[in-house]
């Protein structure tokens, strides 16, 4: 019998079997974060650590190959915090180098490089022996914008949910190349904040209303690290 695994992620479920994994999109704007993982996932597989997408027909839901790793976030406390957060500065700096002219009419945005949209340590994931990188995934809400809202949404989860770590944040901005002044990362910090409170509104959660409310204040009062 396969083993199965059901994970409800409030916006999107993702079922997680022995070869295969399958995300299925819920929630506002569905169709549209569908269309762009899809499309992201196809561009970009030769050139970077991304999952690789099996054949299915199914409207917003997506099929790929299932990648035998473990969150980051799950164990960045077991790990050497301030190697991976180089490789992770690396990684991103990859990301952004990619050429946008073969995304254009493919995801939406007008920037100057390819924005992952949700760049953190929930979101990468680590070989299970050697710890090392195996790949990037959750390209949902992925378009072409500005360097600084991926470099300002890795740095606010670090501080949010791993706090100790923050004394390791220069060796990310070190490895990626540059630091953004702070005025710039804490608005585009500030305007993501926003941007999920809306969203949880839309979806009708109350809780989470609640805590991105909670959390948009905590960052308005954010300091440099």
């Amino acid at each position: 019998m396969e083993k199965e695994n059901s994970i409800d992620f409030s916006m999107n479920q993702v079922v997680i079997n022995q070869n295969d994994v399958t995300k299925r999109y819920l929630g506002p704007g569905s169709l549209h974060r569908w269309q762009t993982e899809k499309c992201i996932l196809n561009a970009v597989k030769k050139s970077l650590p991304v999952p690789i997408i099996l054949e299915n027909e199914e409207e917003a839901e997506i099929l790929m190959k299932l990648i035998p790793g473990k969150k980051a976030s799950d164990f960045f406390s077991e790990v050497n915090s301030s190697k991976l957060l180089g490789q992770l500065g690396q990684l991103l700096l990859n990301v952004h180098a990619y050429p946008v002219q073969e995304l254009q009419g493919l995801i939406h945005g007008d920037g100057e490089v390819l924005v992952h949209g949700d760049f953190s340590l929930f979101n990468v994931l680590l070989d299970q022996n050697s710890n090392g990188l195996l790949a990037l995934v959750d390209w949902e809400w992925a378009h072409l914008g500005d360097p600084v809202e991926d470099l300002a949404w890795m740095e606010w989860t670090i501080r949010m949910n791993f706090g100790r770590f923050s004394r390791d944040l220069p060796f990310f901005f070190e490895a990626y190349g540059n630091l953004p002044d702070w005025h710039y990362r804490k608005e585009a910090m500030i305007m993501r904040c926003q941007r999920n409170l809306e969203f949880v509104r839309m979806n009708g959660e109350r809780k989470s209303i609640q805590q991105w409310q909670n959390r948009m204040q905590i960052t308005k009062r954010m300091q440099p690290f």
